[in-house]
């Protein structure tokens, strides 16, 4: 795409790695001398509102001229964001092939390279490790899910929606099949956690449940928060998914971990 060139100077931009004409930006990150995932798209429109804010008039070009330069940025990012999504999905594709041939321990970052036809420095511009590749893949696979999943839930019973909260966690690990999911909790260690299984699936169960507290639903038992119940349930999870890759998927995970939280989840929340 050829980057349109600004005659005018009067606006320039200032952020942490660039001051100057929003031209120029442009003209720089189109050559490669600039990287896009440098550059913060929301700081530079703050600026530019600033500036139209403290004109006593608008100016028209300047106007018709940023709307140009931040669409070519906003064009020029999201070529960038295809490029390296189509990047980290070969890389992870590749990893799960060679685990598949050879086993977890005799793949290393080496071999994923010269398999995936990609230099080791653009690996390690996608992932810090080889357990990272697993670990980010299965967690931004989730995130794609938890916003549709959480307005589901809206409206049901404290009880109700932790169930079903914990059987979808349940049912989405089953759904990546029993070698991803065996791999991934070797790798689920003190160093190498994973944010949604660790982190994220806590957050949420915590945010229901203060917020049927909020609301006056219930009522938890003296000294124990919502951090308390919603990591006794995430170890249950844990605990029911360890058991179902140890006997070889003997069962239907999602249906078990519902059953199994339906007889418990009273005690659970005291």
């Amino acid at each position: 795409m050829a980057i349109l060139t600004l005659e005018t100077k009067q606006y320039a931009i200032k952020i942490e790695n660039f001051e100057g004409p929003l031209d120029l930006l442009c003209h720089l990150i189109d050559k490669n001398k600039m990287n896009i995932y440098d550059i913060n798209l929301s700081e530079i429109t703050d600026q530019y509102i600033k500036y139209l804010n403290e004109m006593e008039k608008l100016n028209l070009e300047i106007a018709s001229e940023f709307l140009v330069m931040a669409s070519t940025l906003l064009y020029l990012k999201s070529k960038k964001l295809h490029r390296q999504m189509e990047i980290q999905n070969k890389i992870f594709d590749t990893t799960m092939e060679l685990i598949r041939e050879n086993g977890y321990g005799d793949v290393t970052v080496r071999t994923i390279c010269e398999r995936a036809g990609i230099s080791i420095g653009m690996f390690y511009r996608n992932f810090n490790s080889r357990d990272d590749v697993i670990t980010y893949f299965y967690t931004r696979t989730a995130k794609t899910y938890e916003e549709k999943l959480l307005s589901s839930l809206e409206g049901m019973p404290i009880k109700e929606q932790l169930i079903n909260f914990y059987t979808w966690v349940a049912k989405f690990t089953g759904s990546f099949g029993l070698d991803f999911v065996a791999l991934f909790l070797r790798m689920n260690k003190p160093g190498v956690k994973s944010d949604f299984m660790d982190n994220e699936v806590v957050a949420i169960g915590r945010e229901l449940l203060d917020s049927a507290v909020e609301r006056r639903e219930i009522v938890l038992p003296e000294g124990r928060d919502s951090f308390d119940v919603t990591h006794d349930i995430l170890i249950i999870n844990k605990g029911i998914v360890l058991d179902w890759c140890i006997t070889n998927e003997a069962y239907d995970i999602a249906e078990y971990t519902n059953s199994f939280l339906k007889r418990t989840i009273s005690s659970l929340l005291g």
